[in-house]
């Protein structure tokens, strides 16, 4: 094998190489996300005739000026637990499952949702996440921990 096709066969290779390692079909431009920064602030929560009262309040940049009229929503994360099967305080939680809630959770610069337990002698624990313009979530709420029959 001479020099000239040596150096042939290693540009055809390398362009090979380079032709078929593309990364295909590009998408089409797009606008990212904003981040979205209003969370739900000092949640607290009560038990009350066979439902967990859920409140906070609204806080974030530009919350005091109406910036909860961007809050499409949100989400109510929560695990329940045997009374004799806690995890420790410290302990991160696995939240099984959430609850959806739309603008009418949200009053001003309140946070309310009513949320039916249907499983009594339990703890149950919960966070708030907000849902911001173009389905953006925000950052998360307090952790609470409230038994069945108590308050948080």
């Amino acid at each position: 094998m001479n020099n000239r096709t040596l150096f042939v066969s290693i540009v055809g290779l390398c362009a090979a190489f380079f032709f078929f390692s593309s990364c295909g079909k590009k998408s089409p431009p797009f606008i990212p996300k904003e981040k979205f920064f209003l969370r739900v602030a000092d949640l607290q929560g009560k038990w009350m005739g066979g439902s967990f009262h859920l409140r906070g309040r609204i806080e974030g940049p530009g919350a005091r000026e109406g910036a909860g009229d961007s809050i499409q929503g949100g989400r109510v994360y929560f695990a329940v637990y045997p009374q004799d099967n806690l995890p420790c305080k410290d302990c991160p939680i696995a939240f099984q499952e959430y609850r959806i809630f739309g603008k009418e959770a949200i009053k001003g610069q309140t946070f309310y949702f009513r949320f039916p337990a249907p499983i009594e002698k339990r703890v149950y624990f919960f966070k708030v996440y907000l849902i911001g313009p173009e389905g953006v979530i925000g950052p998360p709420s307090n952790r609470i921990e409230i038994p069945e029959t108590g308050s948080g």
